[in-house]
């Protein structure tokens, strides 16, 4: 199955994009990048090779000459980790990964600059595309087989999307006298993103035209190998991956050393923000979104396995939210 992702408003291609003005931040040489050969395309074949011997020539990320592979979206909420992901399917590849974004906004040019050259390509030279579909569509029509789910604490990434509008950049902040000062605007803002945030995912949890995988931002902190070797038995269709290829290039680039930074974070940190929310809007948030951070795994049930994400409480609050959801897909059930 495959489905399409577009911006509705206008029929754009790659080329009606690149012929308008670029911002100052843009520097079209950046994007350049090799172009694999075209008897020296990577293969689902050669990932499943049982060896520990990485090829040389895939060692630096590459265009594709063509693409024989299922196309792949990587959505997100924004600021949930979508360019470190973005780092590690590249770097483990070899192959760069595109997006859905209009490279004439300054910071979608700001990541080129940081080395992201496939940021505005959908198109065969890439395999994985990186989008905030349906928070916001991509400038371009596209098709996609399949998608990973990017999950973050919203508390995290709420508040990360709050300082990038606020200064206009990905990694500066307001320092904490100057969010309290201002904390009635994230108040309003943080009410109208959490409800974002929970139907951005309900969209894609609740969709059945592709077939998804979720990855959960603090589980790629904690645990970067055996997160990547699930994700990549999902793309490469493959239940085993011991002894292959894949496995030793995921091996390779989840060393610790090997930090998967493009540029350095706010915070990169689980739960790291939850000290700037007052309980009222902690509350909301459970109360307009429960129903989602149980599903995702961020509440604090009664189980038997060890969960470091219950970041939230389980109380009358989530299991309203909950409630709603339910009562919410009953009437429709009824209506259709």
């Amino acid at each position: 199955d495959s489905s399409e992702f577009f911006q509705p408003e206008e029929d754009s291609t790659e080329e009606d994009v690149e012929s308008q003005p670029f911002p100052d931040e843009y520097n079209p040489e950046l994007a350049n990048a090799s172009e694999y050969a075209s008897d020296m395309n990577p293969t689902y074949d050669l990932y499943l090779q049982k060896t520990t011997e990485i090829p040389e020539h895939i060692l630096e990320p590459k265009y594709l000459s063509s693409n024989i592979f299922e196309k792949v979206i990587v959505t997100s909420y924004p600021r949930s980790g979508n360019t470190m992901i973005r780092k590690y399917l590249q770097d483990v590849t070899g192959v760069i990964t595109g997006s859905d974004h209009d490279v004439r906004r300054k910071l979608c040019a700001l990541l080129v600059d940081k080395g992201m050259k496939g940021e505005g390509k959908v198109n065969e030279r890439v395999w994985i595309v990186k989008s905030h579909f349906p928070e916001r569509p991509g400038y371009i029509k596209y098709m996609a087989n399949k998608c990973i789910i990017l999950v973050r604490n919203p508390m995290d990434s709420i508040i990360s999307l709050f300082n990038m509008l606020v200064t206009g950049t990905h990694n500066c902040t307001m320092i904490d006298e100057d969010f309290e000062k201002h904390n009635s605007y994230f108040d309003m803002f943080m009410t109208d993103q959490i409800i974002e945030w929970r139907d951005f995912y309900s969209y894609w949890m609740d969709q059945n035209k592709v077939p998804c995988y979720v990855v959960r931002y603090e589980d790629l902190l904690s645990s970067a190998k055996s997160t990547l070797l699930g994700l990549y038995r999902f793309i490469l269709n493959e239940k085993d991956l011991e002894g292959t290829l894949i496995e030793a290039l995921i091996e390779n680039h989840t060393n610790p050393a090997m930090k998967k930074e493009v540029y350095k974070p706010r915070k990169g940190k689980a739960n790291a923000n939850k000290y700037l929310y007052k309980e009222s809007q902690i509350k909301k948030i459970k109360q307009l979104a429960g129903n989602v951070l149980k599903r995702m795994g961020y509440v604090n049930e009664e189980s038997s396995i060890t969960n470091n994400t219950a970041f939230y409480s389980d109380d009358e609050d989530i299991q309203s939210s909950c409630e709603s959801q339910l009562k919410s897909e009953q009437d429709q059930d009824v209506k259709t």
